[in-house]
């Protein structure tokens, strides 16, 4: 699983990467400090399973960091990770996937992290068109107008 994490806290970082050693999961994170690095380098990530967002940041928090993310993906779940529970509320407005209060703890990072993998089909079979991940087995067609690609995706109830 690729888990992108912004969050200005060097120390952590390391604990998360610590906790994600530990977890029961295939985990594949990338740090950013803060908005710019994460910005910058997010083309470079566009097949990331999920966002971790610390909201306690300066210039930008990361309510901002996701208000704009979703003017580009709005699928992509993304995950609050703060010591302020009275931000929990606000990530309702950005369609948070989740909220983990710091310090974090295994266990509950465990519980995200199995709520978070029913969503992600763990293969590499996807295609990246218009900044939405497509997983290829829901792919019927897929055609290119002069620079315009035209695809159709089945869907199914669940």
């Amino acid at each position: 699983m690729k888990i992108l994490v912004v969050d200005d806290e060097h120390l952590q970082h390391k604990s998360l990467q610590n906790l994600f050693d530990q977890s029961s999961f295939d985990i594949n994170a990338f740090y950013f400090s803060g908005y710019k690095d994460f910005f910058f380098e997010s083309e470079d990530h566009q097949d990331a399973d999920c966002i971790f967002l610390d909201v306690e940041m300066p210039i930008m928090d990361g309510l901002q960091i996701a208000k704009k993310i979703r003017t580009i993906n709005t699928t992509i779940p993304i995950i609050f990770i703060t010591a302020y529970s009275q931000y929990a509320i606000k990530g309702y407005e950005v369609q948070a996937f989740d909220y983990i209060l710091k310090p974090v703890s295994l266990e509950r990072l465990e519980a995200v992290l199995n709520n978070l993998s029913s969503l992600v089909i763990e293969t590499d079979y996807h295609l990246l068109i218009d900044n939405q991940k497509l997983q290829t087995n829901s792919i019927i067609y897929i055609s290119k107008l002069k620079a315009i690609p035209v695809y159709s995706i089945l869907k199914t109830n669940k």
